[in-house]
């Protein structure tokens, strides 16, 4: 199963021998939602995160779902994208920094504060520049989307 999105649409899924489309999530416009991004499996292959965005922003949250459910979980309030650790945290930025902070996978739920585990990391929108590799590798770019930047002539 590929879970995808596309703007106004919802999480959207398809097998991956491929297929139509079907809708996982539906954005609820009556409640300041505008568009849902960034899902990702958890290691279950059952249950799913992605982010909704509300406006204001301020407001935008990361959800928990399984597939086989209509049932949906409220992890914590957040723009960024967020990725799930093997070392059972989420990795997010907050504010500037990129935090961890520990999450169980089967219950979507969040327990203790957030641990800083990198400086300002660049964000535009909720598209911050922070990836995860399957072994915990962490890669993110520092700074802001304003920061100077080389330029070709």
């Amino acid at each position: 199963m590929i879970l995808f999105s596309r703007t106004a649409t919802g999480i959207l899924r398809v097998p991956a021998v491929g297929g139509e489309p079907e809708p996982m999530t539906t954005i609820k416009a009556d409640a300041g939602e505008t568009n849902h991004y960034w899902p990702q499996f958890l290691p279950d292959g059952r249950h799913f995160i992605y982010l909704k965005i509300v406006a204001p922003a301020s407001e935008s949250q990361l959800a928990w779902r399984a597939l086989d459910e209509d049932v949906e979980r409220v992890v914590r309030k957040m723009y960024s994208k967020a990725f799930y650790s093997p070392t059972g945290h989420l990795l997010f930025r907050l504010a500037g920094p990129i935090v961890a902070q520990p999450f169980d996978p089967s219950s979507g739920s969040v327990s203790g504060d957030p641990i800083q585990l990198a400086p300002e990391t660049w964000q535009f929108g909720s598209q911050t520049a922070l990836a995860l590799s399957a072994s915990g590798v962490l890669a993110h770019r520092a700074g802001q989307a304003d920061a100077p930047r080389l330029v070709p002539a």
